[in-house]
């Protein structure tokens, strides 16, 4: 499994806007294409918002079609605070109505 460390990726520890989540978006979308399983690994970072998991992880889902147990199969998040994973939760819910309205 391929490991990306965000806060060494980004350069900072504090994921924040929309365009920093495109970045590791454009990262995880291009490991993608070489691994099966990748692992996005949080270790050092103080602070994320929701805006830049739903531009990072919740666009990965939204773009692969995939549901929440194909995401938790290719992609494997670790050093993740328990608040934070609620927030991750949220952002896969919205990701999971969306694709289900997109079917109709």
């Amino acid at each position: 499994m391929h490991p990306i460390n965000v806060a060494e990726t980004l350069v900072t520890p504090c994921f924040l806007a929309a365009e920093m989540g495109e970045m590791l978006f454009q990262l995880i979308q291009q490991e993608l294409t070489m691994h099966n399983e990748i692992e996005i690994d949080f270790s050092g970072y103080h602070y994320v918002s929701e805006t830049f998991l739903y531009h990072s992880l919740g666009k990965v889902c939204l773009v692969n079609k995939f549901d929440e147990a194909a995401f938790k199969r290719k992609i494997h998040v670790t050093n993740f605070e328990v608040d934070d994973w609620e927030e991750l939760e949220e952002v896969l819910d919205n990701v999971r109505i969306q694709l289900s309205v997109q079917q109709i």
